[in-house]
């Protein structure tokens, strides 16, 4: 057996609540992972394999033994996004909130634990121990605490004790890629060594017209950068236009999901909302006729990638569809704060103050504000071409070939220069292959 299982049993045997399994990018953590799984069915221990996104997940039910079981954390967790109708500042509009009880396990693994913020350790912990303080669930973390951490959040997983096996040997690139040294040395650097610029080599290739190469490359590829407004650029420069037209294949960052354009309109009698319940017009709120009224957005008729064809309300392009939302929560919440100085109401009470003061016009402009928020969050998608992404939600993938747009992750270098070395460390650690950077 290896050391690895030799301490895996121990784990499951001792009293420890937590067990870590780390490395860089490429040293085989999912490989570790499938052996640990595979064991525990083959002696009738049923976990549950977490992940933090569906794409994650889908990447994980493709390496695992078919019987594992595997959820997004948040899903295990029950957890489900909610909008604050009270909320007096832009960052507490939206948040994650308990809607249930999590399924009674005895072990529970973690993939990419950096992306595990302070809350969700705390709902974490406390499915750990019953009401007698007596440990119920084992978790195994997995890893590598160099990637990125979640947004507006901070890493809240460290490792530490006696069941903490790191990996060192990498895999991912082919042969003896260069790539790998790349990736020790920005791990040397994000750990406090003093940073120097990285050397060029066969597989890291510097200073080139990264749209231009990009184009005319015929691998496995994606082009990275850190703010979505470089993305949706980068994608209209490769494309060669803004808009898309009937027939092109394009993304939905929101669905995660890749379709074809079939038609474009302005208006249409039903859509499919975010979570593909249908919508109509002459519902009782009127959704679909406020959607209709509101600038920027259309309603797509698309295919999937199973053939089937979906009508959706659609922004195109990765900053426009963030800078209307932006538009419509700041919208809301201005009038939240007006209500809030002009009544010295409670942030709190806003929504009740509002249903009781209904005729105040205030009051009413409040309840619009709200009306367009929610119909936007919960029923538009962004659409964009399929070109692009930002390093963020490049996090478990793989390419032959990356492309990075360094001169946009220098954006951060100017406020967190770790952070900066991270995501070019993430953005690095997606090729299998080449990097390619301007």
């Amino acid at each position: 057996m290896s050391e690895l299982e030799d301490m895996f049993f121990a784990f499951l045997e001792s009293d420890e609540p937590d067990m870590y399994i780390t490395g860089v990018a490429g040293t085989g953590k999912t490989t570790s992972l499938k052996t640990l799984v595979k064991h525990c069915l083959e002696h009738n221990i049923q976990p549950i394999v977490s992940a933090f996104t569906h794409k994650a997940c889908n990447v994980l039910r493709k390496k695992l033994p078919a019987k594992a079981v595997i959820c997004t954390l948040h899903s295990y967790l029950t957890k489900r996004p909610t909008v604050n109708g009270n909320a007096v500042s832009r960052q507490h509009v939206e948040s994650s909130t308990i809607t249930g009880g999590a399924e009674k396990i005895t072990l529970l693994f973690i993939d990419e634990f950096s992306m595990v913020g302070e809350r969700d350790y705390v709902d974490i912990a406390a499915l750990q121990y019953d009401e007698d303080g007596e440990l119920v669930m084992k978790v195994v973390y997995i890893g590598d605490p160099n990637q990125l951490p979640p947004v507006k959040d901070m890493i809240a997983i460290v490792p530490k004790g006696p069941f903490w096996c790191k990996l060192t040997k990498i895999y991912r690139q082919s042969g003896d890629n260069e790539l790998q040294e790349t990736l020790l040395t920005l791990n040397d650097y994000i750990n406090g060594e003093e940073a120097k610029a990285l050397l060029p080599h066969e597989t890291l290739i510097r200073d080139i017209d990264i749209v231009k190469e990009f184009k005319r490359d015929d691998r496995e590829k994606v082009i990275l950068a850190y703010t979505n407004k470089t993305v949706q650029k980068l994608n209209s420069e490769i494309e060669g236009k803004i808009e898309p037209i009937l027939g092109d294949e394009v993304f939905s960052p929101t669905k995660r999901e890749k379709y074809t354009i079939i038609s474009i309109d302005t208006v249409t009698p039903y859509i499919l909302m975010y979570d593909d319940k249908l919508l109509e017009v002459d519902s009782k709120h009127k959704t679909l006729e406020t959607l209709h009224q509101m600038e920027g957005i259309k309603f797509y008729t698309l295919v999937n990638a199973k053939g089937e064809e979906e009508i959706r309300a659609v922004v195109f392009g990765h900053a426009n569809y963030l800078e209307v939302q932006s538009y419509l929560a700041n919208k809301a919440v201005f009038i939240n704060n007006q209500i809030k100085a002009k009544y010295s109401v409670e942030a709190k009470e806003l929504t009740k103050w509002a249903q009781i003061n209904w005729q105040n016009p205030l009051a009413k402009s409040r309840n619009q504000a709200w009306k367009n928020y929610l119909s936007f969050k919960n029923c538009v998608i962004c659409l964009d071409f399929v070109h692009a992404m930002t390093v963020h939600k490049s996090q478990g993938s793989t390419y032959e070939h990356v492309y990075i747009d360094t001169q946009d992750l220098a954006i951060c270098a100017k406020k967190d220069y770790t952070m900066y070395l991270k995501l070019l460390y993430v953005a690095i650690s997606r090729a299998s292959h080449k990097v390619f950077t301007n």
